[in-house]
């Protein structure tokens, strides 16, 4: 038995015995007598099914290469999986592609910008320019584009080798 389960245990039988006297006394008040076991016992015994249930439903730690709820891949990886679901759906339409993956592109890409060169996309954006190149630049600085057909896959995936180029 492991630490907190034995402390967890040892509160409920805490918890169990007041309970217990507390039913007792009042059941005495009420003029019924009870024999103080039996009320120790029912208060046990829902301790202890109050204790099985919180360890049955308790988080566990993820275990490296443990499949998700999904079944499409480990757990530790379930970023990367979301991120990808979005990036498929940047070359269906286009107003998707300008809400929810061009943001995250530049976003990664400004955040590279500053940890990698150490460079702010803001504040010098000739060097900015320099590094993530005219294509990354372009989607980085025009303004969104709603209408028109959404950019093909084969463009999705070199702006994502544009990012993680940088």
């Amino acid at each position: 038995m492991s630490r907190p389960t034995a402390i967890l245990l040892g509160k409920s039988i805490a918890i169990a015995l007041g309970v217990a006297a507390a039913c007792w006394g009042i059941l005495a008040l009420g003029g019924l007598r009870a024999r103080p076991a039996y009320c120790f016992g029912v208060a046990l015994t829902v301790a202890v099914v109050v204790v099985a249930v919180k360890l049955t439903n308790a988080p566990s730690e993820p275990i490296a290469g443990q499949v998700g709820p999904t079944g499409s891949g480990p757990q530790p990886y379930a970023d990367l999986y979301f991120l990808e679901y979005r990036l498929s759906w940047g070359s269906v339409e286009r107003a998707r592609f300008e809400q929810r993956v061009r943001p995250l592109l530049i976003r990664i890409a400004d955040e590279r910008l500053r940890q990698r060169h150490g460079v702010d996309f803001n504040a010098d954006p000739k060097h900015a320019r320099k590094i993530v190149g005219e294509e990354l630049w372009q989607l980085m600085t025009r303004a969104p584009i709603i209408e028109g057909k959404p950019p093909s896959h084969r463009e999705v995936t070199s702006l994502v080798t544009a990012v993680e180029q940088i």
